[in-house]
């Protein structure tokens, strides 16, 4: 309920009453910090299991500014949690995804494949440093957009770092969004991709590198494909790719090639981090 229903300002008042030292009784029962006497039924129990504590608070304040993407606020917010937070068991379920590498053949890193490893707070860190890079120096524009949507990727339902849009994943989740009356606010970047895409597409105007395009356009594509799936457009039996038409070099064409027979993708993957 909070998760899906809290704004910053509710988090704020969450904590503001974790944090508060004078609670009132009814303060302390909600917080679990009364004392209760022998054999009463112990909400600490109840409260511990809802794990809303303050680092967890801060945690879905920080994701309510990432779905608006709105990376300075989130990554304020993530400043505020202790980096070993991070090691309890269902955050540690990520430490071996590199949320900035896309490898469509293993989108959720069943392999184990990735290196690098990031707590949240690094990865709105990079993704900040990234963007401003892009904005003040053109030859990093392709790239740092390249490696933008792959982080926009990773957090949609189809990527590897799901946990920094939701809570909890199911592969029945596609299906299951389909019988909704209405859409949940970010729904059009989780299912549809389409914020990666746009850093994708950034990233194909930009490119000078044939392998860059080429991989661009690939991810650029495979966000099409997702979003016609998320809308129901239908036409997925008989799709192309659209965005092969913007590759008008013989090099970059090559370069897709390579990538839609499978001979060079991973090495494709590996080069571009």
């Amino acid at each position: 309920m909070a998760f899906e229903q809290a704004t910053p300002a509710d988090y704020d008042r969450m904590i503001a009453l974790l944090d508060k030292a004078d609670k009132t009784p009814f303060e302390r029962y909600l917080t679990a910090t009364d004392e209760r006497p022998a054999d009463w039924e112990s909400t600490e129990d109840h409260f511990t299991g809802n794990e809303l504590s303050r680092e967890k608070l801060l945690d879905y304040k920080a994701m309510w500014f990432l779905r608006e993407d709105r990376l300075d606020e989130a990554a304020a917010a993530y400043r505020q949690i202790p980096d070993e937070f991070w090691n309890n068991d269902e955050y540690s379920y990520f430490t071996n995804d590199d949320p900035f590498v896309v490898n469509i053949e293993d989108p959720h890193n069943y392999s184990n494949s990735d290196s690098l490893r990031y707590t949240r707070r690094t990865i709105v860190e990079r993704m900040i440093a990234l963007k401003k890079e892009a904005e003040r120096n053109p030859g990093k524009r392709a790239l740092n957009h390249y490696l933008l949507g792959n982080a926009y990727y990773n957090m949609s339902w189809h990527g590897k770092y799901w946990g920094l849009s939701r809570i909890a994943w199911s592969m029945h989740d596609m299906g299951q969004w389909r019988d909704r009356e209405d859409n949940s606010p970010g729904d059009d970047d989780y299912y549809g991709c389409a914020r990666a895409k746009q850093h994708y597409v950034l990233a194909l105007e930009a490119a000078k590198d044939p392998v860059l395009k080429a991989m661009a356009v690939r991810m650029a594509g495979e966000c099409e494909r997702n979003w016609l799936d998320y809308s129901g457009e239908g036409g997925l039996d008989e799709w192309e790719n659209p965005w092969k038409e913007k590759l008008r070099d013989t090099k970059s064409q090559a370069a897709y090639q390579d990538i839609e027979e499978c001979r060079s993708y991973a090495d494709f993957v590996a080069r571009f981090r």
